[in-house]
């Protein structure tokens, strides 16, 4: 029994079902978090509903007030609580917009050449997206992992494994769909750490990211169909998007995320990046999730979740799915293995709903865009034997410290020219230009001529006024590197400031 506490009859009954099981692996804090989060979407804890304080319900759980402390933390950052000083803890008002329903971990049942060459419409389409080449890789490259500490003898060790494991069997025509130990392996850990609800039969191995979006756009979307984009937005997204002819309609991006609320049409595809919004940084918080999937079950849209670099998380863990709140069989996740590991491994993955599965199954057998047997079956073992967890454990850390390095030198150094915003996560932060007249194309092509790596962010907008700034990497590069290319960069920003103002005299 609990003891009141003073709290009204539906919180008493809502927390009287909460139950912790110290026999479990699973951490209390996180059993926690993840009971308040299902009782909130649910509508056991109604918006509003005010819950007891952390000394108390510990008191209620017997546990220790720091396991409380870290879920609430964790489900006010993520926007399923508010806490504000005199009122409390409470349900975030967006609980009300969920629909009925439960959130569990369980699978859910859902159904430049010579003008003789002539290309096709699609062919000439997919040129139209200039995407940088990254044949050189340099300090300060944004989406790059840092390929010096990949544990290479490791690797070596399940490729080896691999090699003998495979062949013995039928020869490589089979799993077109992914090898089914590898499946299972990428599902457990997107339920456990993602909070995904799906089944292994729903997940598919592709041989990257890219191939993942072009495969989304070429099933989904006829020519002349209305796909909207985040703005700024994704390049890979607008390429493949271009391919199959969509008619693109960029959506706003503010501090909250993409804001669809206002935005009137009738979307076949939706393209968000809600964990780490590329490449601003942001995050979208609950209320705006919420309005998304519930557009996209009135219209019948399809939503695809790119959770690019979620594991790279600095404040409570990682952000949980979009996929994990969808109960309309709306949302398409994708995920790649190039930030955690390394891009040349060419493995990325979707998790698709129910209804789509054969759909999707067939056409990747006929597009062949999956990776190799060995490399699949080398990244079951490395991740069922403990390597990848330790690995992104390893690499968490040592971005963290990075990322805290670099915007403490770009404060310090460039802070006259920059406005630096400090992400949360992810492996590059965002340095807009507080003079909005300074041409970010031409300053990245001057970094880069010094050896340093930014990318400008004016291309990523497809509409007026295309903001000014770089995007930085972190991740790829030790201190000693940002130290050099924060003062080059220092420099850059001088003397074009110099050369403005002279020009003004």
């Amino acid at each position: 029994m609990f003891t009141s506490y003073g709290t009204n009859e539906v919180m008493e009954q809502a927390v009287s079902s909460l139950a912790l099981d110290r026999a479990l692996p699973e951490p209390l804090n996180r059993q926690l978090y993840r009971q308040i989060k299902a009782a909130i979407v649910s509508g056991t804890m109604p918006a509003h509903l005010r819950l007891p304080a952390t000394r108390q319900l510990a008191d209620m759980l017997d546990v220790g007030r720091n396991t409380v402390v870290a879920a609430y933390e964790q489900l006010t950052m993520e926007g399923y609580l508010i806490t504000r000083k005199g009122g409390g803890t409470r349900v975030a008002p967006a609980a009300d917009q969920f629909l009925p329903g439960d959130v569990g971990l369980e699978t859910v049942d859902m159904s430049g050449q010579d003008n003789a060459v002539r290309l096709s419409r699609a062919g000439e389409a997919l040129t139209r997206v200039q995407r940088r080449d990254e044949e050189q890789v340099l300090p300060m490259q944004p989406c790059m992992p840092d390929p010096r500490l990949f544990p290479s003898d490791l690797w070596a060790r399940c490729l080896r494994r691999a090699g003998r494991q495979i062949t013995g069997r039928r020869g490589g025509y089979e799993y077109y769909q992914g090898l089914p130990r590898l499946k299972s392996a990428i599902m457990r850990h997107l339920v456990e750490f993602r909070g995904l609800r799906a089944g292994d039969d729903q997940l598919l191995v592709l041989s990257s990211a890219q191939a993942a979006l072009d495969l989304v756009a070429r099933m989904l979307v006829d020519p002349g169909d209305e796909a909207w984009i985040e703005e700024p937005g994704y390049h890979g997204m607008r390429a493949s998007l271009f391919g199959v002819g969509a008619r693109i309609v960029p959506v706003p991006v503010d501090e909250e995320g993409v804001s669809i609320k206002r935005q009137a049409g009738d979307p076949r595809l939706i393209y968000v990046t809600p964990s780490h919004q590329y490449p601003t940084g942001v995050f979208m918080g609950l209320e705006r999730r919420t309005e998304l999937l519930n557009r996209a079950a009135q219209t019948g849209a399809f939503i695809i979740e790119d959770d690019y670099d979620s594991e790279f998380h600095y404040r409570g863990r990682p952000i949980a799915s979009l996929q994990g709140l969808d109960q309309n069989g709306s949302v398409i996740y994708m995920g790649t293995f190039a930030k955690t590991m390394l891009p040349a491994l060419r493995v990325a993955y979707l998790v698709v709903p129910r209804g789509l599965v054969e759909a999707f199954s067939r056409a990747l057998r006929n597009t062949g865009q999956v990776p190799s047997l060995y490399i699949q079956d080398a990244l079951a073992d490395f991740i069922e034997d403990g390597h990848y967890r330790a690995h992104v454990r390893q690499m968490r850390q040592i971005y963290e410290q990075r990322r805290d390095v670099m915007a403490k030198l770009l404060l310090d150094t460039c802070g006259a020219y920059l406005n630096i915003v400090v992400p949360d996560g992810g492996m590059q932060l965002v340095a807009w230009l507080r003079d909005q007249t300074m041409d970010d194309v031409s300053l990245a092509m001057q970094f880069r001529a010094l050896g340093f790596d930014g990318v400008p962010l004016s291309p990523s907008y497809t509409t007026a006024p295309r903001r000014q700034g770089l995007l930085l990497g972190f991740a790829s590069s030790p201190e000693q590197e940002i130290q050099r290319a924060s003062r080059a960069l220092l420099k850059l920003l001088q003397e074009r400031a110099s050369t403005e103002y002279a020009a003004i005299g």
